[in-house]
């Protein structure tokens, strides 16, 4: 018989793969052989405006080392990261949205080692990875389970990159509480995370960098439109005022809404299972 938290994990479980098998369907018809713009994240610079660049320069030299995509989803970010000559375990929990992965590395010519299972239980071996790498996926899981096996699985001394979705403003979480979306591709149970949760997830690591973007300003641009040009200048310019203001009056960061930071394991051996 389940305990309780364990019964809650499988509901968990369960919802991500319906959202995933939704978000699978959606995606059947995308071109699998044009990459993600890999020039921007092969050498990012550390003071970049965007928040997925300057999470591949925290990644650093990737040559030779063993690194687990958690959540990998579709593939974008494992083919990336294979790109920049690192060994790549691609890890998540749906069959549907791997396939598709399995697919992306294939025709870009890309050699990625894909799992499906919960990223609870990743089935490797212990101190056995390099780096874990993870894209907005922290905040579907349960924190301590998924701290857990992340320090499990990595080496002493290796490092885990993650961009996340945070809300520590009592203000926007009241006002996302108001406006739940109902879109098919987010369970009930993802929240953006807060500071707070942070800080438990990283008290068994060394956190050793973290940056903040996306301010109301720049989320206020791309509702009029401004970053349906992606690169183009008028989104460039809405994140160059974001990194401005995030520099001059830090306290502000309160209320950003994306956060990227690097913690590395520590020195003493991870703990058992």
């Amino acid at each position: 018989m389940l305990g309780g938290h364990t019964l809650e994990i499988e509901v968990r479980n369960e919802a991500e793969r319906k959202r995933s098998s939704e978000e699978a369907r959606r995606r059947e018809s995308e071109n699998l052989a044009s990459p993600r713009n890999v020039t921007r994240y092969m050498n990012p610079q550390q003071d970049t405006v965007y928040a997925l660049e300057y999470a591949y320069y925290l990644l650093g030299n990737l040559l030779n080392k063993t690194v687990l995509d958690l959540g990998c989803g579709a593939g974008e970010n494992s083919v990336v990261l294979a790109r920049r000559a690192a060994k790549v375990v691609g890890l998540d929990i749906s069959p549907d949205l791997v396939e598709i992965a399995q697919r992306r590395a294939q025709v870009q010519g890309q050699t990625v080692q894909f799992i499906v299972t919960s990223a609870y239980a990743t089935g490797l071996t212990r101190e056995s990875v390099d780096v874990v790498f993870g894209e907005a996926i922290l905040h579907h899981l349960d924190l301590e389970r998924a701290a857990n096996e992340i320090r499990r699985i990595l080496r002493p001394g290796g490092y885990a990159v993650f961009v996340e979705p945070i809300r520590d403003s009592a203000t926007l979480r009241f006002l996302r509480r108001l406006m739940p979306s109902r879109q098919p591709d987010v369970s009930p149970y993802e929240y953006p995370l807060t500071q707070k949760q942070l800080g438990s997830l990283a008290q068994d690591f060394e956190l050793s960098a973290m940056r903040r973007f996306d301010l109301p300003f720049s989320q206020l641009a791309g509702r009029i439109g401004w970053r349906r040009d992606c690169l183009g200048w008028r989104h460039r310019f809405a994140l160059k005022v974001d990194r401005w203001l995030l520099k001059a009056v830090p306290w502000i960061g309160h209320f950003a809404s994306i956060v990227v930071f690097q913690m590395h394991a520590k020195t003493f051996s991870a703990k058992q299972p």
